[in-house]
């Protein structure tokens, strides 16, 4: 059994652990490997790894990069900080783990550094991946110096999510190949849906609540909506995060309560997804799109910005409908349209179930990434 250490910092309100979580199991699973988690705080992540069986430990390593509006505090005195955060994590660790036993390493985001450091210090082989633009989705800056070609130089191969990944990591200056991997979703098929219609259209947004992922734009959009549409429809928020305070404020300014909803997080989303018909992914740049995916699986039409990877998850509308970033009108009336031809859009929309179950399986994909792994493990 061989033994691949994974380098994480998100938890399971992020679709990078999640995706990260399904992945392992299936190479625990199906592949024999015995996966050990590191990652940099105790979260939900953590818990749901030990409930599961699977050893992780948290300890407090760096990252490569800083939110822009702390650049100039970060810049000048991290890079400091990241040498002695990372030396006292392996430290820590190696009294924990036996690192000659790792066949691999996988960093499983740009943003930590924690895996590279190990790659460098103990000779192990390290995949990384690039599950982010970086730039264009969260306003973030990395700190080291050309990082593009330090990516290159402190991996053994680099992995993407998506091609529209790739080819920004490409043009940021990556030019050794970047294997495109989806992550894997779906694991297994779903009814059609029911052809009874309720006489309220229930749309959903799923995912972190913050200013990236475009919650306050569908409220904008409600407000530009004909009334008459607007009492149509109801929208739920499924997440939680730093914008949920200001999108409830607003809800109750522009008195909206009666059309909005806020769940929180929940971890049985294959159930409640089936009470929806409208999905909405509007951030301004997804990498990938989780929640796209799980949209089209349970036969929701989908309403996504065409920016990011969504053009390419949705195949340029094939399985949903692009609107421009930022843009209300626009959304409002992507709303308004399935309203007016709901029993068409429904019938397209159950269309991408198929497609989803085939491009977007945990088992085909994790098989992928196991085939990818199995080329540089000791």
């Amino acid at each position: 059994m061989k033994k691949v250490l994974f380098i994480t910092h998100d938890d399971m309100a992020g679709g990078s652990a999640k995706s990260l979580l399904s992945q392992i199991e299936y190479l625990r699973n199906s592949r024999n490997i015995d996966p050990i988690v590191v990652t940099w705080k105790n979260n939900s992540l953590t818990s749901c790894l030990t409930e599961k069986g699977i050893q992780c430990y948290a300890v407090k390593y760096d990252f490569t990069s800083v939110w822009t509006q702390n650049t100039f505090f970060h810049m000048i005195k991290r890079p400091y900080y990241r040498l002695f955060y990372n030396h006292i994590a392996y430290k820590l660790l190696k009294n924990k783990i036996d690192f000659s036993s790792i066949s691999l390493i996988v960093s499983n985001s740009s943003v930590i550094d924690f895996g590279a450091y190990l790659h460098r210090k103990l000779q192990i082989p390290h995949v990384w991946y690039l599950r982010e633009f970086g730039d264009l989705d969260f306003n973030i800056l990395p700190y080291i110096k050309n990082f593009p070609h330090y990516i290159e130089g402190n991996s053994d191969a680099i992995i993407a999510v998506s091609n529209a990944v790739a080819q920004h990591w490409m043009e940021r200056g990556i030019v050794k190949g970047i294997e495109v991997i989806y992550d894997g979703v779906v694991d297994k098929h779903h009814s059609q849906p029911s052809s009874t219609k309720d006489s309220i259209v229930k749309i959903v947004m799923c995912g972190r609540l913050s200013p990236a992922k475009g919650q306050f734009l569908a409220l904008q959009a409600l407000l530009c909506l004909p009334q008459n549409v607007l009492e149509q429809i109801h929208l739920d928020f499924f997440g939680d995060g730093e914008s949920e305070n200001g999108l409830r404020k607003l809800v109750k300014i522009k008195n909206l309560e009666r059309f909005v909803s806020f769940k929180g997080f929940s971890s049985n989303l294959e159930v409640e997804l089936d009470n929806y018909e409208i999905g909405l992914n509007l951030s301004k740049a997804e990498a990938f799109g989780r929640t796209t995916v799980e949209y089209m699986n349970h036969a929701l039409f989908v309403i996504g910005t065409n920016s990011g990877g969504t053009p390419e998850l949705l195949q340029n509308g094939k399985y949903g409908i692009l609107i421009p970033p930022n843009n209300p009108e626009q959304l409002a009336q992507a709303i308004t349209n399935y309203c007016l031809s709901r029993d068409e859009l429904k019938t397209k929309a159950a269309l991408s179930q198929g497609y989803s179950e085939d491009l977007f399986s945990i088992s085909k994909n994790a098989e992928q990434a196991y085939l990818f792994y199995e080329k540089y493990m000791l």
